[in-house]
């Protein structure tokens, strides 16, 4: 019996050798599993990366071909800005030129204006004066003459009120 006993036992014992086996089997399949799956996980992160770096790569090549135009642009409107800038100022220089030059002929034209206006005011003045002058005497001779009318007239008037006397005084009848 105690061979019984023994082999029963070993027997036991081989059964849960083998069971336990059955199950390191399976684990051990589990992990080829799994070490497959995280092998297709990692090769399809690989691929991913890859992708995303190629197109890492082609933005920083397409920014930095963005950046070169920007610059050149800016390049570009700076030299326009100068020249605009440039042209403004001989165009400016230019019109207080031609200001400064019309403002002289102005002024010469002006004076000559005004010395022309003056000559003619005086000439006119002198005209004036000179026909006042005759007006003036006209108008002293007319009064003379109108007053030694009027002395005439009151002569006349005294004669011809007192000519019984004075008929009498020449013998007029």
């Amino acid at each position: 019996m105690a061979d019984n006993k023994d082999a029963s036992n070993t027997e036991t014992r081989l059964a849960l050798i083998e069971r336990e086996v059955g199950m390191v089997n399976s684990l051990f399949q589990k992990f080829e599993v799994a070490l497959e799956k995280m092998t297709e996980v990692s090769s399809t992160i690989q691929k991913i990366l890859a992708v995303h770096d190629q197109k890492i790569q082609e933005r920083e090549r397409a920014e930095s071909m963005i950046m070169e135009n920007v610059e050149r642009r800016r390049d570009e409107y700076v030299r326009h800005a100068e020249r605009a800038t440039q042209k403004m100022e001989e165009i400016a220089k230019e019109l207080r030129e031609q200001v400064k030059e019309e403002l002289t002929d102005l002024g010469t034209d002006v004076k000559a204006s005004l010395q022309e206006m003056k000559e003619t005011l005086k000439a006119n003045n002198e005209s004036v004066e000179t026909k006042m002058e005759k007006v003036e005497t006209r108008v002293r001779d007319l009064e003379r003459w109108r007053w030694l009318i009027a002395g005439g007239g009151v002569v006349v008037g005294f004669i011809v009120a007192k000519w019984p006397m004075f008929a009498a005084i020449l013998g007029v009848g």
